[in-house]
């Protein structure tokens, strides 16, 4: 199984330069925290880890584009006993 690092240099090569964060009802990205709505993006990849020695080491990566302004990011989120009620 890849790695979590390993996917995102991967995806950094295929153009997912952002990093993305959630907030309330959107992403936003970039030092002028540019925002994106639902509306706005395409999942392109949903891919989860699991830590292969630790059950709570959990999180899925997601590869997210936005056509329309021409952006391409990446949101990493845990789950399990860490999970983010914010991202739901």
């Amino acid at each position: 199984m890849p790695s979590l690092a390993g996917t995102i240099k991967d995806l950094q090569k295929k153009g997912y330069k952002e990093n993305l964060t959630a907030s309330f009802d959107h992403f936003y990205y970039g030092p002028d925290k540019s925002e994106l709505y639902p509306h706005e993006i395409f999942f392109d990849e949903v891919i989860r880890f699991e830590g292969s020695s630790d059950q709570d080491d959990q999180s899925i990566l997601y590869a997210i584009s936005a056509p329309a302004k021409n952006v391409k990011g990446i949101y990493v989120e845990s789950y399990g006993l860490y999970h983010d009620n914010l991202s739901n």
